[in-house]
């Protein structure tokens, strides 16, 4: 836990990091049921959104954008199912 906190993180029972444990565990349901193409999209998307979280970046980040985006079209080129769920 000290080491955590000397690099700046927060300790493991801060509502940060459970969030960002939450984060992660989502993105697993995705990289079991989709396809590598969806799950990397997913994998890309969480990192960008774990980076912004850790760093506490003010507004909107590009590259959070443009990892959502990559995941939804990925994920939407996938979909079964003629229109929305």
């Amino acid at each position: 836990m000290l080491d955590r906190r000397s690099l700046g993180l927060p300790s493991a029972d801060e509502p940060e990091d459970e969030t960002l444990h939450a984060l992660w565990l989502a993105k697993k349901a995705v990289e079991l049921v989709c396809s590598h193409e969806a799950a990397q999209a997913a994998h890309d998307y969480t990192e960008a959104l774990h980076q912004i979280m850790r760093d506490v970046a003010a507004g909107q980040d590009p590259t959070k954008r443009e990892r959502r985006y990559a995941f939804m079209e990925t994920a939407r080129s996938q979909q079964v199912s003629p229109g929305p769920f």
